[in-house]
């Protein structure tokens, strides 16, 4: 759902994020709610290939007037044309090694204002067999209710995951799912 992507602008204080990040606007298949409000999930970019793996960077847009809470981990699916993909998720503090900078521990807790952003990773090897045409991931954010379902991005043409399974970071508070915080553009190599 990369087409006719919105642009808002995300004040920080951080100087280097000066450039301001956008936020694609809400999926219209994304039904993850916080209390009464919508939270939408997106795609954000790609670290590219990392030595046979690919890491993905998504973002948790509260679209809503309340802020909520947030905490753990995301659970993450594909579909490969109507069925369910047989591709584990494992949970893990810092798939990537550094560029969540989470070392582990219970995962904290994410307050997402209004507006606000929270950020989590995926990553899977894109040489490993067997590679299926996965058209869309879907995305539950435990306790709350609902999902959200991200079609592959155009760039792909399907997810890049390949082999039995793929690893996701902790939800964590801001754009570039790190502890601390970085400017995303550190990490992605192409994206929206």
């Amino acid at each position: 759902m990369l087409s006719g992507l919105g642009v808002v602008t995300i004040a920080l204080g951080f100087p280097s994020l000066a450039f301001a990040e956008t936020v694609p606007p809400a999926p219209s298949t994304s039904s993850i709610t916080c209390g009464s409000d919508h939270l939408s999930v997106s795609w954000r970019g790609t670290t590219g290939g990392l030595a046979g793996h690919s890491g993905d960077l998504f973002w948790i847009h509260n679209t809503g007037e309340n802020s909520c809470v947030l905490r753990g981990y995301p659970i993450v699916r594909f579909d490969v044309r109507g069925h369910l993909a047989p591709l584990t998720s494992t949970n893990l503090a810092s798939p990537l090694g550094r560029p969540t900078g989470w070392r582990g521990g219970p995962p904290p807790t994410v307050h997402l204002a209004p507006g606000g952003v929270a950020s989590f990773w995926v990553v899977g090897s894109d040489v490993v067999t067997p590679c299926r045409a996965l058209s869309s991931m879907v995305v539950v954010v435990r306790p709350l209710r609902g999902r959200a379902i991200i079609d592959a991005p155009s760039v792909y043409g399907s997810w890049p995951f390949c082999g039995s399974g793929v690893t996701v970071s902790p939800i964590l508070a801001g754009l570039s799912g790190s502890v601390p915080e970085v400017p995303v553009r550190r990490f992605i190599s192409f994206g929206p």
